[in-house]
């Protein structure tokens, strides 16, 4: 554009010059237009992936505290304890197994420019 203010391109240079630079610009904001809705799209699956997780995670657990409440009786015999005790070590295992799900679940951040998704974000963060 430069060129054909200053003058340096004239006529039919000037023309194609303006020709190339309108397409560019036509071309430019299609990329854009399309890097924006793939965006969008990211941010709408990474926000359902996210729900899944959550999902998932609430009903592991309503099975752990079910599992809890049916290990409430304690004993009497020795061999109830035995096999008591290891109902609580696998417990354990499973709690601390599942640490590491919460954590990825509660680590993943969503780069949010919309304020409905923000909102819809800081409602999902809430619930975790």
């Amino acid at each position: 554009t430069r060129l054909v203010r200053e003058g340096l391109a004239v006529g039919e240079e000037g023309e194609e010059v303006k020709r190339q630079m309108k397409l560019l610009n036509t071309r430019w904001e299609d990329l854009r237009i399309k890097a924006m809705d793939r965006q969008s799209k990211l941010h709408v699956k990474l926000m359902k992936l996210q729900q899944e997780e959550l999902d998932s995670l609430k009903r592991w657990l309503s099975s752990t505290e079910d599992r809890i409440a049916n290990m409430s009786q304690i004993g009497p015999l020795l061999s109830d304890l035995k096999g008591q005790l290891e109902q609580h070590r696998k417990l354990q295992r499973d709690l601390e197994s599942e640490q590491s799900s919460i954590t990825a679940l509660s680590n993943m951040v969503v780069v949010v420019d919309d304020p409905a998704s923000d909102a819809a974000y800081s409602e999902l963060e809430d619930e975790l």
